[in-house]
């Protein structure tokens, strides 16, 4: 067999290991999470622990857009039953996931982050218990 061929066969041979090789893996397999936890809906979400906190940070006391000191936004998210109040409306949701026909919060910014927004949705779904 004369090299032409030989190098043909090799290159073929490469090309078919490299096909069969190929995985479906996901995003989240090839590239797990590093220096974070990973997001945990499996349980029950705590209002106190898990919503609160991510409230306090992109909406209300920690950025001072929805507390009642703040009167520009004119919507106060200092206490439980505030925040039950939007839920009600479906505005948080709404906002949080910039639906159409919803201000999008975070205001001047992207959306919250996946694992946060899969917290909220959890949270409210099961029924926005003030745990």
């Amino acid at each position: 067999m004369n090299l032409h061929r030989q190098m043909l066969m090799i290159y073929c041979l490469l090309g078919a290991l490299s096909f069969i090789s190929c995985e479906n893996d996901s995003i989240e397999e090839l590239y797990p999470l590093t220096g974070q936890a990973a997001c945990d809906t499996a349980g029950v979400i705590s209002f106190s622990s898990q919503i609160r906190p991510i409230l306090n940070n992109s909406c209300g006391a920690g950025n001072n857009c929805h507390s009642t000191g703040n009167t520009s936004s004119g919507i106060a998210l200092d206490n439980y039953a505030e925040i039950l109040a939007t839920v009600t409306d479906g505005s948080l949701l709404g906002s949080i996931l910039h639906q159409s026909g919803y201000e999008p919060m975070p205001d001047g910014g992207g959306m919250l982050d996946q694992c946060s927004i899969a917290k909220f949705q959890k949270w409210i779904n099961n029924g926005s218990p003030n745990n």
